[in-house]
């Protein structure tokens, strides 16, 4: 895949759902099978990542509560959520194939309906 091919990949992983969402629908990414494969599975991981920032979220929430103190958690907390797909799209941007088992399963399945 070409350089700018692969930061457009990789930015889908950390953007998500708004970049795999214009990659998917554009017309720069038809005959491009690896670019859509990427915006499929950074589609997928999109609801994964708003429960993980939902559960951060309130876990937070709960520290608080017990004391004010951990509210220098929330920066950390904010992050981390992100970081897996930091993770791909840094894999993706460096050349390397990235299949996470069950997000490449469902975005499979996603990509057949």
């Amino acid at each position: 895949m070409p350089q700018p091919e692969r930061l457009v990949a990789a930015m889908g992983y950390v953007f998500t759902p708004l970049v795999p969402i214009v990659i998917l629908t554009g017309s720069f990414s038809q005959g491009r099978d690896a670019l859509r494969r990427h915006a499929a599975q950074a589609l997928v991981w999109a609801p994964f990542l708003l429960l993980l920032l939902v559960v951060c979220t309130v876990g937070l929430i709960r520290l608080v509560r017990l004391d004010w103190v951990y509210i220098m958690l929330f920066p950390i907390m904010i992050v981390v959520p992100f970081i897996p797909g930091m993770i791909w799209g840094r894999a993706v941007y460096l050349g390397r194939d990235v299949r996470p088992p069950l997000i490449t399963q469902l975005a499979r399945l996603v990509q057949r309906s």
